[in-house]
């Protein structure tokens, strides 16, 4: 039954499955329903990630880091909203695949991870900071009259990924931040080769992976709370950043230089 010259979402559902013509403007990046909803499932790669980390932690201490807390908590409220979207998606309930609430909420949740992951790896308050009002930017960017287009969204995403990837070079831990780099710069890749429609889904698996390498990465923190302290070090692994690293010290020395003068 059609409301107000509008398709109801059981008519929508029946005119996808009888291969008829549905708005285009319904569609993201021209993605099937069973396309999106395997973008809905396969977000779900990095909770599972974090829930294996649950059942099984690194160390006694994991979990006591507030660190490791928020970096689950904003994993978990960035895949809510990824997943919600794709679902409307799928069900192309959405007159605007792009232009709409859902779409700019799920892009909002993935700064306020971005921000997250930020506070939870670095050990300088002032890069915490700085990187909490470079996402609250872009985040306003995505909400303005004169919104962001589609090249910014995606270069302001890189970069917010980038800030808090640095906060573990500045640790002295290139090999992680290698990893992590190399993980997510794949599953970017798999995003834009698209793959018939299937490179979305792909993404979502392979950011799993680099959910894996910042968990990794939270492990020296959990260690080095006061209630590790308290207990020692005897029974419980001790990562050991590798701070020797010359290219870590430069970097770390050159933008450490920059927080100084106010830049």
């Amino acid at each position: 039954m059609m409301l107000d010259g509008k398709p109801t979402k059981k008519e929508v559902c029946k005119a996808i499955d009888a291969n008829q013509k549905i708005d285009p403007c319904r569609i993201l990046d021209g993605m099937s329903s069973k396309q999106e909803v395997c973008n809905a499932i396969s977000m779900l790669a990095p909770s599972l990630v974090v829930g294996l980390f649950a059942l099984r932690p690194p160390s006694k201490l994991y979990w006591r880091s507030w660190r490791t807390v928020l970096h689950a908590m904003t994993t978990g409220l960035s895949a809510s909203f990824s997943i919600s979207y794709h679902v409307q998606l799928a069900m192309r309930t959405l007159e605007n695949a792009v232009d709409c609430a859902p779409r700019r909420l799920d892009q909002t949740m993935i700064h306020v991870h971005c921000a997250g992951l930020a506070c939870s790896l670095s050990t300088d308050i002032r890069w915490s900071v700085g990187a909490c009002l470079l996402n609250a930017y872009f985040i306003k960017r995505l909400h303005s009259a004169k919104e962001a287009g589609v090249i910014e969204r995606l270069v302001n995403i890189g970069l917010a990924a980038l800030v808090y990837g640095i906060s573990v070079l500045l640790r002295g831990e290139v090999r992680t931040f290698a990893r992590g780099l190399t993980s997510w710069i794949g599953s970017i890749v798999l995003m834009l080769l698209r793959f018939g429609g299937w490179g979305h889904s792909m993404m979502h698996v392979a950011i799993g992976g680099h959910t894996y390498f910042i968990l990794r990465a939270l492990e020296a923190h959990a260690l080095q709370t006061p209630a590790a302290a308290k207990l020692g070090h005897s029974a419980l692994r001790r990562p050991q950043f590798s701070t020797s690293s010359k290219f870590a010290e430069v970097i770390r020395a050159f933008i450490t230089g920059k927080l100084n003068r106010g830049l």
